[in-house]
């Protein structure tokens, strides 16, 4: 829950040193996980094979330079930032004025150029997170956010935790207009969407838009630890393109819950659905999930792909059966190690279970033929020093990977990955002709024996072969904040995102030979505080 945070809120200091708050049980668990003992297996498995790699781990040879040109940050600049909980779970969408990003507990605005233009938490700009019972237990978590061109403006969804009452809900909204300066209640339409969840934890969830709809993929729970499948969920999408003076009636959202969702083989269940988000209006987009029974620990060689569109008959959505795309072979990675600072504990950093972490989707031009789509996704997994990144290219159209590749090291972990290709649209209203797309970025967070946690990127020109990695922001200090010393579920392991994000920019100049890719990701502080949060968020915009 909470995008994976592991408590919600620090210690009240005033009561003392050691004085632990009550912390809501949810809160404790990050992101769920169907089978603990599976899912612990899985990652002492990860940390043995990751040992018998590298034995002399800490002590790394020197790094051997790249002669490929390597991708570049600039404007770059510090996101947001609270103490309400963690990790942050950044996200970020550009527009053609601004770049809006989402943590946790927030939603912020700033210029092209890194100037903040206003934010809110979400329990500011819409009110407590509604219980489902007087006194509940209920936590605003796992935000998404995205710039639909086919609108003009921002689409965001943010997950109603409730574990104490019945309604486990959504909110959902979007900007009145291309440019929001902040979030609240003034420039955004905001709604509360029940799928009819009820008691049921919608977990992990992700979102992408079409011409026609919300798109929202969710890892469903009848309790903490009873997983059930996964669904694909939507909400029927406003129209309206110009500036809205006034919002939509919530009655024209009309949603639709659909799941569990099965795997190419038929086999249960294709989980952590993750929809495709379009850098350019479409009638379509595709969902990508991994074969996962248990949600526990993604192991195969295999992605699924779900195709998802609008039915002709009925005007609702049309979900397509999954198609096996071949990948190689991947299971769930071992946790990260970061640089002891003594006295700081030697905590390590969670990196998930092999699940997706987000998708991209546009024209790539190399694919050629009529519909030459190409999604782009990632996942953190086995190899390298414990954790790597594997990232594909799919060419949809013919549910195979086009090109495919891995970001690893034996001195560094390499985790929390986002990609994007750098296609940019062509003028409205057909958005054809459009400009790149055979180029990407691929944002990460690395960390090692020797180094501090670290916002990383690589880059990938065409048919040249991928850049080094290129530090965009580093860590003064090892990551050990509360959700590290207070964790009992994830015990000595700190919780570091669930996602971070990379996004293509529909605005980018037409110039040159590359286009231009947004991305946010994690950093931290680097202090020993066992009591409150030391995580930071970085933006900027990489040219490939």
């Amino acid at each position: 829950m909470n995008g994976g945070a592991a408590v919600a809120r620090p210690v009240d200091r005033s009561r003392g040193a050691g004085v632990v708050d009550h912390y809501p049980d949810f809160v404790k668990y990050g992101y769920l996980v169907g089978d603990r003992a599976r899912f612990d297996r899985l990652k002492a498995e990860a940390i043995r094979r990751a040992a018998a790699r590298h034995p002399s781990a800490a002590h790394p040879s020197a790094a051997h330079p790249s002669t490929i040109a390597a991708p570049v940050a600039n404007p770059s600049f510090q996101g947001a930032y609270d103490n309400a909980g963690a990790p942050p779970d950044t996200t970020g969408a550009i527009g053609p004025q601004s770049f809006v990003e989402a943590v946790n507990s927030r939603i912020d605005v700033y210029s092209r150029t890194g100037t903040h233009l206003g934010g809110n938490t979400f329990t500011d700009a819409l009110g407590p997170c509604e219980s489902g019972v007087s006194g509940g237990l209920c936590e605003y978590s796992d935000p998404q956010v995205l710039y639909d061109l086919g609108t003009n403006r921002f689409y965001y969804e943010d997950l109603n935790a409730d574990l104490s009452g019945n309604r486990n809900v959504f909110k959902f909204g979007f900007s009145k207009s291309s440019a929001p300066t902040t979030f609240d209640q003034t420039q955004w339409c905001n709604y509360t969407i029940d799928f009819g969840y009820g008691t049921s934890i919608p977990d992990y969830p992700k979102m992408a838009v079409t011409a026609d709809f919300a798109v929202i993929g969710v890892n469903v729970y009848t309790t903490l630890v009873t997983y059930v499948g996964s669904d694909i969920d939507t909400i029927a999408k406003p129209k309206a393109t110009g500036t809205l003076t006034s919002c939509p009636a919530a009655s024209t959202l009309t949603t639709s819950r659909n799941g569990p969702q099965f795997n190419c083989d038929g086999s249960p269940f294709a989980s952590d659905p993750n929809p495709a988000v379009h850098v350019a209006p479409s009638k379509t987009t595709w969902v990508v999930g991994v074969p996962d029974a248990t949600n526990s620990g993604a192991t195969g060689n295999y992605v699924d792909i779900i195709k998802i569109s609008k039915d002709a008959t009925t005007g609702g959505p049309l979900i397509g059966p999954a198609q096996c795309v071949t990948v190689p072979a991947y299971s769930p990675p071992a946790p990260a190690v970061q640089r002891p600072n003594p006295p700081t504990p030697e905590y390590t950093i969670d990196t998930l279970d092999g699940r997706i972490d987000e998708a991209r989707i546009a024209f790539d031009p190399r694919i050629g033929g009529p519909s030459p789509w190409a999604l782009w996704t990632a996942h953190a997994v086995s190899g390298g020093l414990g954790s790597q990144v594997d990232w594909y290219e799919i060419d949809v159209a013919h549910a195979k990977l086009f090109q495919n590749g891995s970001v690893s090291g034996s001195t560094l972990d390499v985790f929390d990955p986002s990609i994007a290709s750098d296609r940019r649209p062509g003028p409205a209203p057909t958005y054809g002709q459009g400009f790149f797309g055979s180029d990407m970025v691929l944002n990460v967070s690395t960390s090692g024996p020797n180094n501090y946690p670290a916002a990383q990127m690589v880059s990938k020109v065409g048919a040249n072969p991928q850049s080094a990695l290129v530090k965009v922001k580093g860590s003064p200090g090892p990551y050990a904040d509360f959700s590290c010393s207070q964790n009992p579920i994830f015990p000595g392991k700190c919780r570091w995102g669930d996602y971070s994000g990379a996004v293509p920019d529909p605005f980018a100049p037409t110039t040159g030979s590359v286009g231009r890719v947004w991305c946010a990701n994690e950093w931290t502080a680097g202090v020993n505080d066992p009591f409150g949060t030391t995580w930071r968020t970085w933006i900027w915009q990489a040219t490939p």
